[in-house]
């Protein structure tokens, strides 16, 4: 468990960090490239959108859109921190229930939904901001834990709950280890940062791009893993062992395996439980020792390949699984 919230942490961890402590030299540099960089936001995450769009990906279309309108608040005449309030409830909330759903595209019935169901969120909020603002915010800025007010001045309401959907984010992206899924980590953690500190202007700016980069990489995992993962086993795939074999050098060793009989126990047992049998097979030799990496060649047939050994020297040493 702690690997996998390592292994959901280390993007935005990484890519925050970095923002902010660049941050404090963006005003080194030149003014043409500080002119840019106000332009950057928009334009990765306009891209971002684009290629989620491209690749089907509505997920990640969707926490691109929520980055655009970040973007765009300031453009809307109502009070900015009454909108940045109502932002800190209706983001996080959002990506925090995408993260547990599953993917369902752009142009689908489902996926059409889904962004509709942002839009009429986002309508339903502005007309609440222009008939009800101050008592809309007070219900939001509502303190949950008065003692700790005067303290950290982040105890009321919305921040409260855009931390429990961040939580709820960070447990989703360790349960399904989806490149998809991290990306929306990376989206909500910065977007809450974004929204519960007053960061400055050139930390806002990196932090959305940060936000686009963190978005771009898990719509790359997510197409790499589609072409040269199993889905089944999570093994690498036939497409995958045929480019390593194109790199390897003059020295090697290939163990080819099946399950014997498999047809006949699929047939007995049903495809199910065949598919549990190919799990269990696979998760044994990926277990294989002495340099070897193992892929799944097809259907019940699995390929190891020993890097920079020969058969003798495998003979002479004892492969464990």
């Amino acid at each position: 468990m702690i690997d996998r919230l390592g292994h959901s942490l280390f993007l935005p961890t990484i890519l925050f960090g970095f923002a902010f402590f660049a941050a404090t030299n963006v005003t080194r540099l030149p003014n043409d490239a500080i002119i840019l960089l106000n332009y950057l936001p928009f334009a990765s995450l306009l891209l971002v959108a684009v290629i989620a769009g491209a690749f089907n990906r509505g997920r990640s279309l969707i926490a691109a859109m929520f980055g655009l309108l970040l973007l765009s608040a300031d453009q809307y005449p109502v009070d900015i921190p009454l909108i940045q309030t109502v932002a800190l409830v209706l983001i996080p909330v959002n990506l925090a229930i995408l993260a547990f759903l599953p993917e369902r595209g752009t142009l689908t019935n489902a996926g059409i939904m889904r962004v509709t169901l942002v839009f009429t969120q986002i309508a339903a909020s502005l007309y609440l901001l222009n008939k009800f603002g101050p008592e809309f915010q007070a219900y939001l800025l509502f303190p949950v834990f008065p003692v700790w007010s005067d303290l950290l001045n982040t105890s009321h309401l919305a921040t409260v709950i855009a931390i429990v959907a961040l939580i709820l984010t960070l447990a989703a992206s360790s349960i399904s280890q989806s490149p998809i899924t991290h990306s929306l980590l990376s989206t909500n953690a910065g977007i809450t940062a974004l929204l519960i500190f007053n960061l400055p202007e050139a930390t806002n700016d990196l932090f959305l791009i940060c936000i686009a980069i963190a978005l771009s990489v898990g719509l790359m995992r997510d197409y790499y893993n589609m072409a040269y993962q199993d889905e089944l086993t999570s093994l690498p795939q036939r497409r995958a062992l045929n480019e390593n074999l194109t790199s390897l050098g003059g020295q090697y060793c290939i163990a080819m395996l099946d399950v014997d009989h498999f047809k006949k126990f699929n047939d007995a047992h049903g495809h199910d439980i065949g598919d549990q049998v190919l799990r269990m097979v696979a998760s044994q030799i990926r277990k294989v020792q002495g340099g070897g990496k193992a892929y799944r060649y097809g259907g019940e047939e699995f390929t190891v390949v020993f890097t920079r050994k020969h058969l003798e020297e495998k003979a002479s040493k004892t492969t464990r699984w």
